[in-house]
């Protein structure tokens, strides 16, 4: 029973849980899904009960689990299905977020999580199954995808620094000029509280994040700082960013036909450096700010 709340918060059931990283020992302290009880079919709550296979993640090596969750009312277990000697201690169950935390659809709640957690997986991946051969599919696909994840973090970052900083979002709207034109009407006013935040928000939001000379002129509009300070890292991503394009757009194939040979096992994992070191650059600046 995900509850769907505006078309935009979805909530789910899940729990907090607790182990011991099975690959690498760290300790991890997270949230798993658990599988949901037919809630209509049980007559009493002694009937309800769910199993299934859900994952964890473990943030410092970046490996994933199945674990095996067993759910009956009061009562959560989870078991790894590889690792018998590995133990999860688990919450009770609940939907989450709760319904005192739709405060603000439109943020992310942590950007560098999220970004961290693809990072890592790409790693493992490209470490796994990529070729040295520069016309991999599977290299392209990886390089292609962490560039993805570059500007979904470089988004939701400029997004959550305008919603949580009115200064910011007011450099912002003076800085832009397509702002400084906007017609917000008085119904939408009259309906909404932060009406500005929420017009700059979805304006923000619209933008390409791959245009990074762009990107680079709203973080130093709204938060005094470039995105682009290393002069040799600026120059790779905006090289990246082009090949990127290729990637997605012509399979790999440049504007004169020719067929992918840059996407190398080392040359991906490079540009996933590259970007790794831009966007921690921006992560403290963020913070610091």
């Amino acid at each position: 029973m995900n509850g769907d709340h505006g078309g935009n918060i979805v909530q789910v059931f899940s729990s907090d849980v607790r182990f011991q990283c099975p690959a690498c020992s760290a300790f991890v302290e997270t949230r798993m899904e658990v599988p949901e009880p037919n809630w209509t079919a049980a007559e009493s709550l002694s009937e309800l009960y769910s199993e299934d296979i859900s994952h964890v993640f473990c943030s410092d090596c970046g490996n994933e689990f199945e674990v095996y969750v067993y759910f009956t009312h009061g009562d959560c277990t989870a078991s790894f299905q590889e690792f018998s000697d590995a133990t999860i201690d688990v919450d009770e169950p609940n939907f989450w977020p709760p319904q005192d935390e739709w405060t603000d659809p439109g943020k992310t709640p942590d950007p560098y999580a999220v970004y961290n957690q693809s990072y890592k997986q790409l790693r493992d991946l490209v470490i796994k199954f990529g070729e040295p051969d520069g016309h991999s599919i599977i290299n392209r696909m990886i390089f292609a995808q962490h560039v993805s994840a570059m500007e979904a973090y470089l988004c939701d970052t400029l997004v959550n620094a305008v919603s949580d900083k009115r200064e910011s979002l007011l450099k912002l709207i003076s800085a832009d000029p397509a702002l400084q034109k906007a017609k917000i009407s008085l119904t939408d006013v009259v309906k909404g509280e932060d009406v500005e935040k929420t017009y700059v928000v979805s304006h923000l939001k619209e933008h390409l994040y791959h245009n990074l000379r762009k990107v680079d002129s709203l973080y130093r509009s709204a938060l005094g700082f470039s995105i682009l300070a290393n002069g040799d890292d600026t120059k790779a991503l905006l090289a990246a960013v082009k090949l990127r394009h290729d990637c997605v757009h012509r399979n790999g194939f440049d504007t004169e036909g020719n067929p992918p040979t840059a996407f190398t096992q080392e040359y991906v994992s490079q540009t996933a450096e590259v970007i790794k070191r831009l966007v921690e650059r921006v992560d403290t600046s963020v913070h610091e700010f």
